[in-house]
């Protein structure tokens, strides 16, 4: 039995997720780890514990995207998430 039409997406709409579930989700996820680093004084044990929750971030973000039935929805989450990470990053310098 095939699947229903309506419930399928045409392909700029996949390769919109696609790309913004590899891209954005790693930009996010590097955005947010050094975010927290800047924030942290100590780091030797930052650059251990960020290698597996930046995995767990970026996978979590990418399931975000595949889930969500608005592209729009994920762009401004995208944003947001930029607008939230790029102050800190730059005033803690």
């Amino acid at each position: 039995m095939p699947a229903n039409p309506k419930y399928l997406s045409n392909s700029k709409q996949r390769w919109a997720k696609m790309t913004l579930a590899i891209l954005g989700g790693y930009i996010v996820t590097s955005l947010i780890h050094v975010g927290i680093g800047t924030l942290i004084a100590d780091r030797k044990h930052l650059v251990g514990t960020s290698i597996y929750s930046s995995f767990l971030v970026w996978t979590g973000f990418m399931l975000f995207v595949f889930l969500s039935k608005s592209i729009r929805l994920v762009l401004w989450a995208l944003l947001g998430l930029l607008v939230l990470f790029v102050p800190i990053i730059i005033l803690t310098k």
